[in-house]
């Protein structure tokens, strides 16, 4: 996946204390949907999240990543969405 720089609009939404909607895939190639605390680190989108969970398995399996967060806009449909590859799972 290209390195893209994030917009201020992003970074407005992931830093605005919501939760995000974080979905990996399970080992059958089915989505798992988790609502996460999400934040930035420099440029880094960071999640937090407990170390036994199923996301964190499916994490380490396959580091392909789903990630939305409700973002300010004309209406409630207003949304952040993108597609993450996970770079570092802490063991």
């Amino acid at each position: 996946m290209p390195d893209t720089k994030l917009t201020q609009d992003v970074r407005n939404a992931l830093t605005a204390g919501r939760l995000g909607h974080l979905t990996t895939l399970n080992p059958d190639g089915s989505p798992q949907v988790s609502l996460v605390w999400i934040g930035l680190e420099g440029d880094e989108v960071v999640i937090a999240h407990l170390m036994s969970g199923r996301k964190v398995t499916n994490i380490a399996r396959d580091p392909r990543v789903a990630l939305t967060v409700e973002a300010e806009g004309t209406n409630s449909a207003s949304s952040c969405r993108s597609w993450l590859r996970s770079t570092s799972v802490p063991v």
